[in-house]
C-alpha cells in the first residue's frame, strides 16, 4: 500500500510545483532520449509538432492559470493531446505486433529502466484524466471538442492519403503518374520508408527514415498489408521516381538517426542524385 501511494503521487503529485517537476523532468529526459539516444519518433512534420507542443504546455501550465476564460482555451489543448497519446502508444507497441512491444519496454524498466520512457504517453493520459474530473462541465466539454477537433482532421488526412494512394496504383498502372498533382500526399507516399518513417523497428536503410507523419502511419495501418509502398520495385527505383517528380526535395534529410550512415543499400551515388539538405 505505500508503493501504491508513492507511485500514484508520482504519476499525479498532489503538489502543483512537484507535479511541474516530475512532469518536466521525465518528459524531457524522453524528448533528450529521443532525439539523442534511442531515436523512436525521429523528426515530426510540423503539424504534428505544433499540436504536440502546444499540447505539453497545456499540460504544464493547466494547474497555474486561474482564470476561467483562459482555462477553458488550455483544457481545449488539453483535449487534442488525447489523440495524440493514443497513436503514440500505438505506435510504441506497433499494432501488428498486437502490443508486444510493451512487454519488452516493461522488462526493460526491470533491467535498465529504459522502458519506462514508452509509458510517457500513458503518464500524459492520466494526467488528462484528472484533470477532466477536477474540471468545470464547461472545461470538460472544450476538453472533449478539443479531443474531437484532431480526431477529426487527422480523419481527414488518413482519407486523402486513400484516395491518393489508389491514385497512384492506378496512375502507375497506364504511365499516367505526371497528370497528378504533386501535393503533400503524393509526396509522402512516393518517400515511404527511406524518407518517412513508418515502424518503430522497420529500418529498410541501414539508418532509420528521419521524418514521421501520424496520418501516413495511420493510413498504413488502416489500409495497408506491408509497410512497403506499392509504386515501385525496390527502393533504388522508388528513390529515383521520388526525385523524379520532386526534385525541389531533398532524398536524404539529417538527424540524429542518419549519422550511421549506409547508402550503399541503395547502390546510389547519393551526391549525384540529389543535393543534399
Amino acid at each position: 500500500m505505500k508503493f501504491i501511494k508513492w507511485f500514484s503521487r508520482v504519476c499525479f503529485h498532489p503538489n502543483e510545483i512537484a507535479r511541474l517537476c516530475i512532469t518536466t523532468g521525465y518528459c524531457g529526459l524522453g524528448i533528450l532520449a529521443n532525439f539523442y539516444a534511442l531515436q523512436a519518433l525521429c523528426i515530426p512534420v510540423w503539424p504534428a509538432t505544433l499540436v504536440s507542443g502546444l499540447f505539453l504546455a497545456a499540460i504544464l501550465a493547466v494547474a497555474f492559470i486561474p482564470q476561467p476564460a483562459i482555462r477553458k482555451f488550455v483544457y481545449l489543448l488539453l483535449g487534442t493531446g488525447i489523440p495524440v497519446c493514443i497513436y503514440l502508444i500505438l505506435f510504441l507497441s506497433d499494432p501488428w505486433s498486437l502490443i508486444s512491444n510493451y512487454i519488452y519496454y516493461a522488462l526493460g524498466i526491470l533491467w535498465l529502466g529504459l522502458g519506462l520512457l514508452a509509458f510517457i504517453p500513458l503518464y500524459l493520459l492520466w494526467h488528462v484524466y484528472r484533470y477532466y474530473q477536477s474540471g468545470t462541465s464547461s472545461e470538460k466539454r472544450y476538453l472533449l471538442v478539443g479531443a474531437a477537433i484532431i480526431t477529426l482532421l487527422l480523419g481527414t488526412e488518413v482519407f486523402r492519403y486513400y484516395q491518393t494512394a489508389g491514385r497512384i496504383t492506378h496512375a502507375l498502372s497506364g504511365n499516367r503518374l505526371s497528370k497528378m498533382p504533386n501535393n503533400r500526399y503524393k509526396e509522402r507516399l512516393l518517400g515511404i520508408g527511406f524518407k518517412y518513417h513508418t515502424k518503430i523497428e522497420y529500418i529498410y536503410d541501414g539508418w532509420r527514415p528521419p521524418l514521421h507523419d501520424p496520418a501516413l502511419n495511420i493510413y498504413l495501418w488502416c489500409f495497408s498489408n506491408t509497410y512497403h509502398p506499392s509504386v515501385a520495385s525496390g527502393f533504388d527505383a522508388q528513390i529515383r521516381l521520388y526525385h523524379q517528380y520532386f526534385p525541389e526535395e531533398p532524398v536524404r534529410v539529417r538527424c540524429a538517426c542518419s549519422e550511421i550512415e549506409n547508402a550503399q543499400r541503395y547502390h546510389l551515388p547519393w551526391d549525384t542524385v540529389v543535393a543534399q539538405h
